[in-house]
């Protein structure tokens, strides 16, 4: 069974909530967050934040990424789904039927930066998630986009499955309260995006 977490800090919480728990009544949604952060979610992980948050935050998000995975692992689950907490998808019951059983799953793969995108939704095993998401990560230089693309290859994985086509045939929404935009229509062009099946 899947998951949905939705990883990072509680600005965005009352807009959340509303959508996944209050609107939907969604038993499936756990949020990964800070010690200091307020959650209302039934299904909550606070975890001590890193004192180093890496470059770009990069510590923050694998680290709080990992600690929800773990979580979803101990409630039984077998495959997670990674949301930004400044994301609402919807609907969220056809956008879990585009998650790979077998593969990670990302919303696009961009050349410029070394792999931007890939960081706002990762799904797949939950066993998978957990070991690129393992470890200290805060004395890198990286963006966690390229430092996720160094994990992934290390790990010797391949196939990877990407969702923003499929999510635009279906009408599948990804809200960005940070950016008042759809990234899936407005937000992106398909035409600076490729979708490399072994990543490079």
């Amino acid at each position: 069974n899947k998951a949905i977490m939705i990883q990072g800090s509680d600005t965005y919480h009352d807009q959340l909530y509303e959508y996944y728990i209050a609107k939907h009544n969604r038993k499936d949604v756990i949020f990964s967050t800070w010690k200091d952060s307020k959650s209302n979610f039934p299904l909550t992980v606070k975890s001590n934040k890193p004192s180093n948050p890496g470059y770009g935050n990069s510590a923050l998000q694998f680290y709080g990424t990992y600690r929800g995975a773990l979580y979803a692992r101990e409630l039984g689950c077998t495959h997670v789904v990674k949301i930004r907490s400044d994301f609402i998808i919807s609907p969220i019951d056809k956008f879990l039927e585009l998650i790979d059983e077998d593969r990670l799953s990302f919303l696009a793969y961009h050349n410029w930066s070394g792999g931007y995108l890939i960081d706002y939704i990762i799904g797949g095993p939950v066993d998978t998630i957990m070991s690129i998401m393992e470890g200290d990560t805060s004395s890198s230089t990286d963006f966690a986009e390229r430092q996720l693309l160094n994990r992934i290859k290390s790990n010797g994985i391949k196939k990877v499955n990407y969702l923003l086509h499929d999510m635009k045939q279906r009408s599948i929404t990804c809200q960005a309260l940070k950016w008042n935009c759809d990234v899936i229509g407005t937000g992106i062009k398909d035409a600076l995006y490729t979708y490399p099946e072994i990543i490079q």
